[in-house]
């Protein structure tokens, strides 16, 4: 029930990336890399990976979380 670290998770996205992978699998990765990113507070790396997530499966399930890392971009950038 626990997220995994940033950094095991960057890692396994480098050892997946040359892998052919269900894009379903895929973009859990993504939103998984982009929670990690909002606890660190990068806003831009969480909006792009949720992007990502949502281009590969519609329903990833970040969609919220995606306006949620746009709104805090948004206002990081207006600071």
């Amino acid at each position: 029930g626990e997220d995994f670290s940033l950094e095991t998770l960057e890692r396994a996205f480098e050892l997946t990336s040359a892998h052919d992978m269900p894009d379903e699998v895929r973009a859990k990765l993504y939103v998984a890399l982009g929670r990690a990113y909002l606890k660190i507070s990068s806003f831009e790396a969480a909006t792009v990976s949720f992007e990502t997530a949502l281009k590969l499966h519609e329903n990833s399930g970040c969609k919220q979380e995606l306006q949620k890392a746009e709104k805090l971009l948004k206002e990081q950038q207006e600071q």
